[in-house]
């Protein structure tokens, strides 16, 4: 399957998986060179649930009254955040 190149020179150029609905970034090293910046993994709603010790069901209700921050992005329809927003949320949100 040949992977349609959105923007660049083709040395880090992103590229796309439309029926994913996410981005890919390569680098002439490979992707196991790549690091990320602390907070920024992607955590599922059982792992958010685990982190906030919470029902995944309380998170549910929590987003659909607002109480939850958007999530940071989408692997298809299911949400995403990233661990540093949730932390973020957990210190502010009220008892």
């Amino acid at each position: 399957m040949t992977l349609p190149v959105l923007e660049g020179d083709g040395s880090h150029a992103p590229r796309c998986i439309p029926w994913l609905d996410v981005q890919v970034m390569t680098t002439p090293e490979g992707l196991d060179n790549r690091r990320q910046p602390a907070g920024t993994d992607q955590l599922t709603w059982a792992e958010v649930a685990e982190m906030a010790r919470l029902p995944v069901q309380t998170l549910r209700t929590y987003r659909l009254r607002g109480a939850l921050p958007e999530p940071d992005g989408y692997l298809g329809r299911t949400p995403w955040w990233y661990r540093a927003t949730i932390a973020h949320w957990l210190q502010v949100r009220p008892p």
